[in-house]
């Protein structure tokens, strides 16, 4: 497969969406559900085949080409990984390919600790020889995606691009509560302790999706891994410190590893270095968190409302960039575009966060940023646990979405060898660290 493809294939992916634990928050207490309780139901199964997989590359990369067309389509049309076993599929050959997507409501839990039906997608690999066969996994792949705000670019709207770095796995891929079914909701961002929760709980219906739909069973020594860019990363990390606080869980998912860049491990590091570097290039982040955090702990938040954090100049275009966020029918481009111009006119592409938040938001000392702060560190991934399965992290150093200070923190914090920590180039950012480290998955688990 032409790398150069895949690269600006998932380049595409990463800029069109800017796209990605076992604590007990004193509000509310966020279990995984028992087995019981899980409940799902099967929106939509697709078979995606790969000439209409190449057709998809093609037509979105090509730019009216047909020579580049033609050469992504071939390039897209073949796999050279599907594994032999149980499938019939040989392994080196080009085999034409597809994939399973299925969507799915299940049942989970809400920032609020009440039941919540959401939706996730779980797809897996098919190969042709003398008939279609499904690809026995390996393990299950749980893809924690990175921050949206449109609709549209959740797991279960569109094409599964992660399934191409995961091949030969069980690919679960969570829409997160605010997204799919959930899209009137507001979504928990940051929160992690409840999207942890969510995730997990994606997990047992996937499973059980599989087994009724599938003609292989999983191999033997099959395992989960928790996998995320971004805000995904910080989501693979929740996951990963719920399994590695309740041994019962990670035994069932026979639980493996993580692996992910870029995260926000630290909500209250992020905040801070924002503050400290007085300019972001990802406002966004801001109301989003905001929103999140006085949704999700309404006792500790009680006192205060959202236009108390901001400038009297932000609140001039607050329910603009609310109603953006409510639609959820804008990208994150799009909305930190309105903000980017209101401050610093056209083709700015960074804002002061004194111009956004105000003195007493800022005042570290404030009551109102007390409360913030303490809603913080009760999702501080960096302390209060210690790993017993390895932590594969990757950052950029002069990342300036999401600091690669989180990493360190998490890293310096563990103070164990099971966590590792990659750093990319020094003129990486955010974005292309990223789609540095999807490559390395791909190149990794194509082997």
């Amino acid at each position: 497969m032409n790398i150069r493809y895949v690269y600006l294939f998932l380049i595409m992916s990463m800029i069109v969406s800017c796209r990605g634990g076992g604590t007990v928050s004193q509000e509310y207490k966020l279990e995984v559900l028992p087995d019981s309780c899980v409940d799902y139901k099967v929106l939509s199964i697709e078979e995606i085949e790969s000439e209409q997989v190449a057709n998809i590359i093609a037509s979105s990369l090509s730019g009216g080409n047909e020579d580049i067309e033609q050469a992504i389509r071939k390039s897209f049309q073949y796999r050279y990984f599907v594994s032999a076993d149980s499938a019939g599929c040989s392994v080196n050959a080009a085999i034409p390919y597809a994939f399973k997507k299925i969507t799915y409501a299940y049942k989970s839990t809400d920032q609020h600790g009440a039941p919540v039906m959401l939706s996730a997608v779980v797809c897996w690999e098919r190969c042709l020889t003398d008939k279609w066969h499904d690809v026995s996994p390996n393990g299950i792949a749980l893809v924690n995606h990175f921050t949206i705000t449109s609709d549209a670019e959740c797991p279960s709207r569109g094409f599964p691009a992660e399934a191409f770095l995961f091949p030969r796995m069980l690919t679960v891929l969570p829409d997160y509560i605010g997204y799919g079914i959930s899209k009137e909701r507001q979504h928990p961002y940051l929160n992690h302790e409840v999207c942890a929760v969510n995730s997990i709980d994606a997990l047992e219906a996937a499973k059980r999706i599989f087994e009724e739909n599938s003609d292989t069973m999983f191999k033997e020594g099959w395992g989960t891994y928790s996998f995320g860019a971004s805000q995904g990363a910080g989501n693979a990390i929740a996951v990963h410190k719920y399994m590695d606080t309740h041994n019962d869980v990670a035994e069932k998912w026979n639980f493996t590893y993580s692996d992910c860049a870029a995260g926000p491990y630290s909500p209250l590091l992020t905040m801070s270095e924002y503050i400290s570097n007085d300019t972001t290039i990802y406002p966004v982040v801001l109301p989003m968190t905001l929103k999140s955090m006085l949704d999700s702990y309404p006792q500790t938040m009680q006192r205060w409302k959202e236009e108390d954090f901001y400038t009297s100049e932000y609140l001039r275009i607050k329910a603009t960039v609310d109603s953006m966020l409510l639609s959820k029918e804008y990208t994150t481009a799009e909305i930190n575009k309105i903000i980017f111009e209101h401050f610093g006119g056209e083709g700015a592409t960074m804002v002061r966060i004194c111009d956004i938040l105000n003195d007493r938001a800022l005042d570290a000392e404030s009551e109102m940023t007390k409360a913030l702060y303490e809603c913080f560190q009760r999702n501080d991934l960096t302390k209060g646990w210690s790993p017993k399965h390895p932590i594969y992290l990757y950052h950029s150093p002069c990342d300036r979405v999401v600091p690669c200070a989180n990493a360190d923190a998490l890293l310096s914090s563990m103070g164990t060898e099971l966590v590792t920590l990659n750093k990319s180039r020094q003129d990486e950012g955010h974005t292309e660290s990223c789609v540095k480290w999807m490559l390395t998955q791909l190149k990794k688990n194509n082997k």
